[in-house]
């Protein structure tokens, strides 16, 4: 339990000091320069996942079965490292403002060094935090995850109380600093690792297995970020950047649910990795993923019943945040759960199924967009959002179902399906005592369809604290005794 609460250290002062900023962001920078930034995160999450080529993914499947992790760390990082700095040089000497004109319809040199910087810091972070993860040092790849948002939350408050300027380019520099330290912070915690790894001579045919497995990943992400990046695309190409503010803020909002998947996906697959490893009984993944399953109902309530409080936090041009609230946490809690679902990919090295299962979603979700963002913006984009994430996890589900177990059974959908329902029905009703009577109703069944879980959670729990006591008590005998 020590060890999990160090790695939910960063994802929970993450949520908090996003929630934070929040309304500091809100009410001091304009709603298009909010949408500029929300479009920044979509580039640089879709270029951290293009060049990890998949490698990220085969470092942590081989981490416990390598004798030799400083090479497998190379063999990771190399290729991409080496690739997006070419390609940076490439396109500078091409087109120097081309970043910039795409990203954010402004064409500025200067803002295009901008993003490239962001870019290279944030593809460095993901490797070297990879290094804390494995190596299970807690509290350092919490302070990873949480001194970027502490560091932005920082500069804004500065930019607040000094009267710096509302402009975007100071929003943007607060983005590329908080990024850069993180990433040199990372440096310094990791500095044998790395250093040790540059000495290392390849091992070509350890390469090719960690590409084998790491290449369908490619696909599968970039399917991944397609159905998870469409609706901000959507909302810019087809509505304007004042929408794609208000629904960026509905997704900042909205990090209580990725404050689930945060620790949840930091913990889940090492976890089972190394049980698997280690031969280990893996019975457990069943029970894990009917707490996941409570977890998320609960999480949905309190958001769906809650999101009311938003108009008073946020300026007026903010008022329908509170009706996509509930959809727009969909999209971390149905990912989350279906890591649990679909762990017999992982397992069984099927991971092209990955893949497919993204690709059909991120079909939905382009159709989806294209036909409900022209009509409802970012309400519409919220509705097809959350709608192919439920299609992506019931694929996905299904698929580790014939390659290995089912994992959930029905309860997994009946924790995706009703909530899903219930959010459908607030941002076509728009009633916000009706709204909060629907959630009451499905806390009280999702009750009745877990009693049985929720006992034997009660009972761990119980067991957890009676051991940790008497533990407690049996240290102050010792110390009373000496």
């Amino acid at each position: 339990m020590n060890k999990f609460l160090q790695f939910a250290v960063g994802p929970i002062g993450g949520a908090l000091l996003g929630v934070i900023s929040l309304p500091l962001l809100a009410w001091y920078f304009p709603s298009e320069d909010i949408g500029r930034i929300s479009m920044l995160q979509v580039v640089t999450s879709f270029s951290v996942l293009l060049f990890s080529f998949g490698l990220d993914q085969s470092y942590v499947r081989e981490y416990h079965e390598s004798d030799n992790k400083t090479l497998l760390l190379k063999m990771a990082m190399g290729p991409g490292l080496f690739l997006v700095i070419l390609l940076g040089f490439t396109v500078f000497l091409i087109s120097p403002d081309i970043l910039s004109h795409y990203i954010f319809s402004i064409e500025s040199v200067k803002f295009s060094l901008i993003i490239f910087i962001v870019i290279l810091s944030n593809i460095i972070s993901r490797f070297l935090s990879l290094i804390l993860r494995m190596e299970e040092r807690g509290i350092a790849f919490s302070l990873g995850q949480l001194l970027p948002k502490l560091i932005f939350v920082l500069i804004v408050i500065f930019y607040v109380l000094f009267k710096i300027p509302n402009d975007f380019y100071f929003l943007l520099l607060a983005n590329a600093i908080s990024a850069v330290v993180v990433s040199f912070i990372l440096c310094i915690n990791t500095y044998k690792s790395w250093i040790n790894a540059v000495y290392q001579r390849i091992n070509l045919e350890k390469f090719k297995e960690m590409f084998f497995f790491g290449f369908p990943l490619i696909f599968g992400g970039l399917a991944s970020w397609i159905l998870m990046a469409t609706d901000k695309i959507a909302i810019k190409e087809l509505s304007s950047l004042s929408e794609l503010g208000v629904y960026s803020i509905a997704l900042s909002l909205g990090s209580v649910g990725a404050l689930l998947s945060g620790i949840f996906n930091t913990l889940w697959y090492p976890t089972v990795y190394k049980w698997h490893n280690e031969g280990k009984d893996l019975e457990l993944v069943n029970d894990i993923s009917e707490y996941v399953q409570i977890s998320v109902i609960v999480i949905f309530f309190l958001v769906g019943c809650f999101s009311w409080i938003t108009p008073y936090l946020l300026p007026h041009k903010y008022q329908d945040v509170k009706y996509i609230l509930p959809l727009v946490i969909a999209t971390p809690l149905f990912y989350t759960l279906s890591e649990t679902t679909s762990i017999g990919i992982g397992l069984t090295k099927k991971s092209v199924y990955s893949m497919w299962a993204s690709l059909l979603a991120a079909i939905c979700n382009v159709l989806g967009n294209i036909v409900l963002v022209p009509m409802y913006g970012a309400k519409g984009a919220a509705i097809s959002t959350a709608l192919s994430m439920w299609l992506f996890f019931v694929i996905k589900t299904e698929f580790s179902s014939f390659l290995w177990k089912r994992v959930g059974g029905m309860k997994a959908y009946i924790a995706t399906t009703i909530p899903l329902i219930g959010s459908f029905i607030y941002v076509g009703w728009r009633d916000d005592k009706i709204n909060i009577a629907i959630w009451l109703l499905i806390l009280l069944l999702s009750f009745l369809v877990y009693r049985k879980t929720i006992n034997k959670l009660y009972k761990l729990l119980g067991a957890y604290i009676k051991k940790d006591i008497l533990y407690k008590s049996k240290d102050k005998a010792i110390y009373i005794r000496r």
